[in-house]
C-alpha cells in the first residue's frame, strides 16, 4: 500500500504515525513535542499486538532519522540514503509499506553522486520505492540509467514507473532496444503499451523511431498498431506521417535496406479491418485511419500528392463493401440515423457490389417477377391496407355521385392513400398492371387512350394498382 492509500485509511496506527511524521518540521515542531507521540504512537501498538516488541524497538530507533534529516543544514544524502536503505532492507518484511515510504520521503535533497541508483532502481519491484527514490533525481539522471543499461531498464519495474510521468522523453538507445521485439516480464506493461506511450510522448522524434521500431519488429507490429488505435491523436498523427512524410515507396536507407512504410500500412488495414468488424471502442479511430490510408495516392498536401500507394487494394475493397453492407442493413432495421458515423472510402465498383449484394439479399415479393426487392417489399407492406380499401371502392360504386356519403368517401379513400390512376383521355403507353383494355388486339407498349381512371394505393413506384384504368387503342 502506498503512503497516499494509508492516509486515506482508517484512524489506525500506522496511519496517525505517518501523518506525525509528514508534518514534522524542525522549526516549527518542539521536538519533545514530537519524541512523546512518536513514542506513545509506537508503544500503543506494540500493547494491541499490531507490531512485535522488535518492529517497535526498529521504529523507535528510527524516530531520531526524522529529526536528523530535517535538519539544518541538511545533511549528506549519501549518509541518509544508506540510513534509510539499512531501515528498509531490515523492516520491508516486517513493517507496513506505508510507514517506510514516509521516511523515505523524508529524506533531503542533495548531491547525488557517490550512490550507484542504477543498481538499485533496476533492481527494485515495488512501484512506492522506485517513485520516492525519483524525486530525488533528475530526468537526466534516469536517463544516464537508461543509456548505459538499455536491456536492463526496459525489463525493469523502473521504466514502467517513468513512462507514468508525462514529460518523459525516451532516449534514442531505449528505442533501440524495443526495436529488438523481446518480451518484458509478465507483471509489467506489455511492449506493445511501452512503445505507444514512448511515441505519444515524443513528439518531435517520435514518428521515425516508432516506424524503425515497426520495421525491425514484424511479430511486434500488429499489437503495437492495434495498441496506437486506442488514442486517436497518437493514431490519426502517426498516419498523417506514414502517408506525406515518411519515404516513398522503392526508396532505400542509409544501409541500402528498403524502407517497410507500405508493409506497415497493409499490416495496419488489417488491423483497423478487424476493429471496424466488431463493436470496438477503437472502431471510430480505425475507420479515420482507414480512410487515411486508402485517401493516400489522392490526398494532397501543400499541393503535392501523398506519397504512398494503396498498400493492399483487394484487402482495403473487401473491408469497404463490408461496412456499405453493415450500414444499409442497419438503416433498414433501425432507421436511416442508426447506419453510423464511421468514415467511409470506397470506390464507384465497390459501392455498385456492396449495393447488389445487399439487394439480393432482400426478401422477395409476390406482386411479380418482374418488381425489384425494394418494391416488393412495399407491396407486401400495402397488402393489408389494400383489402379495407377495395371494400371502400365497392360503397362508392353503389353511391351516386351526387350524394353526400359519396364525398365524404372520396375523402376518407383520398386520405388513406388512395389516387386516380389516370384521368380520362389522356394517352399513354399500354402497361399490363395499370390497364383494363376494352378492345382486342392491343400489346405492351402502345399507345392508349384511358376511357376509364382507375384507382392506386401510393404514388410513384410505390404505388399498388386497385382498380386497373379502362383503355382503347389511341
Amino acid at each position: 500500500m502506498s503512503l497516499a492509500d494509508a492516509l486515506k485509511g482508517s484512524d489506525s496506527w500506522d496511519n496517525r504515525l505517518c501523518n506525525l511524521i509528514k508534518k514534522y518540521s524542525s522549526s516549527s515542531s518542539p521536538g519533545a513535542t514530537f519524541v512523546n507521540e512518536y513514542r506513545a504512537i509506537v508503544s500503543r501498538a506494540s500493547e494491541q499486538g499490531s507490531i512485535s516488541s522488535e518492529d517497535a524497538n526498529l521504529l523507535l530507533k528510527a524516530r531520531s532519522l526524522v529529526e536528523l534529516w530535517s535538519g539544518t543544514p541538511a545533511p549528506d544524502l549519501k549518509a541518509a540514503w544508506e540510513q534509510w536503505l539499512s531501515l528498509y532492507e531490515t523492516g520491508k518484511d516486517r513493517l507496513p509499506a506505508s510507514v517506510l515510504e514516509c521516511f523515505l520521503r523524508r529524506l533531503p535533497r542533495g548531491e547525488t553522486k557517490g550512490i550507484d541508483w542504477a543498481a538499485f532502481l533496476l533492481g527494485c519491484s515495488e512501484k512506492w520505492v522506485i517513485e520516492g527514490v525519483l524525486r530525488l533525481l533528475k530526468p537526466a539522471d534516469v536517463n544516464r540509467i537508461a543509456k548505459a543499461k538499455p536491456t536492463e531498464f526496459y525489463r525493469s519495474t523502473l521504466f514502467d514507473v517513468v513512462l507514468e510521468r508525462p514529460a518523459y522523453k525516451c532516449p534514442p538507445p531505449l528505442w533501440k532496444e524495443m526495436g529488438r521485439g523481446h518480451a518484458r516480464p509478465a507483471d509489467l506493461r506489455p511492449a506493445e503499451e511501452v512503445v505507444v506511450r514512448c511515441y505519444t510522448a515524443n513528439r518531435k522524434e517520435g514518428d521515425k523511431h516508432l516506424l524503425a521500431t515497426l520495421a525491425q519488429t514484424p511479430d511486434l507490429r500488429k499489437p503495437v498498431l492495434a495498441e496506437l488505435l486506442e488514442d486517436h491523436d497518437a493514431a490519426s498523427r502517426f498516419c498523417r506521417f506514414l502517408v506525406f512524410d515518411a519515404p516513398a515507396p522503392g526508396s532505400r536507407g542509409r544501409k541500402g535496406k528498403a524502407h517497410p512504410v507500405k508493409d506497415v500500412l497493409r499490416d495496419w488495414m488489417e488491423v483497423c479491418e478487424n476493429a471496424l468488424g466488431r463493436e470496438d471502442p477503437t472502431r471510430r479511430t480505425a475507420a479515420l485511419v482507414f480512410a487515411l490510408i486508402r485517401l493516400s495516392p489522392l490526398a494532397a498536401r501543400n499541393g503535392k500528392s501523398g506519397r504512398q500507394e494503396a498498400p493492399d487494394t483487394a484487402l482495403a475493397a473487401r473491408t469497404s463493401e463490408r461496412k456499405i453492407l453493415q450500414a444499409l442493413r442497419s438503416a433498414e432495421q433501425q432507421g436511416a440515423s442508426s447506419g453510423g458515423d464511421d468514415a467511409l472510402v470506397v470506390h464507384g465498383d465497390e459501392l455498385f457490389r456492396a449495393v447488389q449484394e445487399y439487394l439480393r439479399g432482400l426478401p422477395a415479393g409476390s406482386r411479380s417477377g418482374q418488381d425489384s426487392p425494394q418494391r416488393a417489399l412495399r407491396y407486401e407492406r400495402y397488402m393489408g391496407r389494400k383489402e379495407v380499401v377495395l371494400q371502400l371502392l365497392a360503397a362508392l360504386e353503389e353511391c351516386p355521385g351526387d350524394s353526400q356519403l359519396h364525398d365524404e368517401l372520396e375523402v376518407v379513400l383520398f386520405n388513406s392513400g388512395v389516387r386516380m390512376l389516370g384521368s380520362e383521355g389522356e394517352e399513354t403507353e399500354f402497361d399490363v398492371h395499370a390497364h383494363q383494355p376494352e378492345a382486342s388486339g392491343i400489346l405492351p407498349g402502345d399507345r392508349v387512350r384511358i376511357t376509364r381512371p382507375g384507382r392506386a394505393l401510393g404514388e410513384g413506384e410505390e404505388q399498388v394498382v386497385l382498380v386497373k384504368a379502362g383503355v382503347l387503342p389511341a
